[in-house]
């Protein structure tokens, strides 16, 4: 009787379990990606460096650029 009861509890969690896990699945998520552009989006504007080659190239070599 004991390991009958037993069985029932460890039944009755193992469901509980899968049915908090299906739930927490459903939830819809913004992809990594998705999050990853808008957050480079919010460094829209207009930028300005001075390129470095190596080797390096006098045509090049600490112009600006955009």
């Amino acid at each position: 009787m004991k390991s009958l009861r037993l069985t029932l509890y460890v039944l009755l969690i193992a469901l509980n379990v899968a049915a908090f896990a299906e739930t927490d699945a459903l939830k819809p998520r913004e992809p990594d990606a998705q999050m990853a552009f808008d957050e480079l989006k919010s460094l829209a504007g207009t930028w300005q460096g001075k390129v470095t080659t190596t080797p390096p190239s006098p045509e090049v070599q600490g112009k600006c650029q955009r």
